[in-house]
């Protein structure tokens, strides 16, 4: 029950800046398409070259390298400032409604590193994974355009890749609970300060 009032909080608290998270997202969505733009521009440049075009056929390349430059360092500049905002709003106030249910400085401080890695899942993870889907689904239909066999064989690789990044998917997530639960006894740990106690602990962690 305490876990799921947690989450409760968490997403509570995370609530009022989605739109700016969403914001985050599409900057990434952009890079990754501009990043997915480069070979078909660097085709439209060498072609035109070859057949005397001259510096006309690079535009498209330098426009998109330009916007893919711009995106990237718009975002980048924009999102560490915003969950660096939403970490401090929502550790703040945990720590101050687990400090009026009396809940042990301990678990307090074990919740707040999960928090830090909470934020860190939407700062980083959510990103690499758009990075991943783009590139993936993108580039196969990029292999369609070129060659309809070599896309079809590469959009029937997908099939097994997405099933094993499921299934390692709900694995690392039980595991992350596991884990979160033994942080949550390590200053009981440390405490206690018996060195059978202290190691179990940090074997149990590394486990």
């Amino acid at each position: 029950m305490a876990e799921n009032e947690q989450s409760t909080l968490f997403f509570e608290t995370v609530k009022p800046f989605r739109w700016r998270i969403s914001f985050t997202y599409g900057l990434t969505v952009m890079e990754n398409v501009f990043e997915l733009l480069y070979p078909f521009t660097i085709g439209i440049a060498i072609n035109g070259l070859m057949s005397g075009e001259g510096w006309q056929s690079l535009i498209p390349f330098v426009v998109i390298w330009l916007l893919h430059i711009t995106s990237a360092t718009a975002r980048q500049m924009y999102d560490t400032r915003l969950f660096a905002r939403i970490y401090g709003a929502v550790a703040g106030r945990m720590i101050i409604r687990q400090q009026a249910a009396d809940i042990s400085t301990s678990q307090i401080a074990a919740r707040s590193v999960m928090t830090r890695e909470a934020i860190d899942f939407f700062e980083f993870e959510i990103p690499e994974l758009i990075t991943v889907i783009i590139a993936m689904f993108g580039g196969v239909a990029m292999l369609f355009y070129y060659d309809f066999w070599s896309g079809l064989i590469m959009a029937g690789l997908l099939v097994p890749i997405t099933f094993l990044y499921l299934r390692y998917g709900h694995k690392s997530l039980r595991l992350s609970e596991r884990l979160n639960n033994r942080h949550e006894r390590e200053v009981k740990a440390i405490v206690d300060g018996r060195a059978q106690r202290v190691q179990y602990h940090f074997k149990a962690l590394a486990f």
